[in-house]
Formats: C-alpha cells, structure tokens, sequence
C-alpha cells in the first residue's frame, strides 16, 4: 500500500508560503505529476472535481491516477480558506478534499 502524506502550510501574509512551496515543486522528480489549484471565492466543488480528474486517467477496471506514465500526483491548493461559504457555514471544495482525503481515493 503506498502512504499518503497531507500537509498543511500555514503563516501570516507576506511570508512566501506559496513561493516556496512552488520552488518546491519545482524541483520534484520527473515521475511526479504537479498540479496548482488558487481557490478564490467563486471556486466551486465542481470546478475543483473536474480541475483534478482533468489530471487523471482511468487505470484499471475502477482506479485512477496521474495521467502518462506519472507515479503519484501532488496537488497544492494555494488560499484553502477563500471559497464562499453556504449558508450553513461549509465551504463545499474543502468539504469535496476532506472526503477524498478521508476515503483515500484522489489526491
């Protein structure tokens, strides 16, 4: 079974948390697969399905991965906190990565 790490980058304004994230990224090995999301206030749970299927491809039977010959995909949400919320008080993109997260299917 390959592991899963999530981690979450927090800091005040202006500290360059996505810039160094992004260097980051950059420097990835060739097998992986990056993908940059920038959630804003209009970012919908559709959107954000469709943004990150866009970057998978069906690999057998019911299982999908990063597309190409790509290992593993690493996905960096830039502004987590921006999406509107309902009037419920959720934010439906964090509700849709909580449960891909939580069942272990995507991401």
């Amino acid at each position: 079974m390959q592991q899963r790490c999530n981690t979450l980058v927090v800091g005040g304004t202006g500290t360059g948390k996505t810039s160094i994230i992004q260097q980051t990224l950059e420097g990835v090995d060739s097998q992986w697969l990056t993908l940059a999301i920038n959630f804003s206030y209009a970012t919908s749970s559709e959107g954000l399905q469709e943004t990150i299927e866009g970057q998978l491809a069906k690999r057998q039977g019911r299982k999908y991965g990063p597309a190409g010959a790509k290992a593993r995909l690493i996905t960096f949400i830039d502004d987590l906190n921006m999406p509107q919320r309902t009037q419920f008080g959720s934010q439906p993109p964090i509700e849709l990565l909580r449960q891909w997260i939580d069942y272990g299917t995507a991401i």
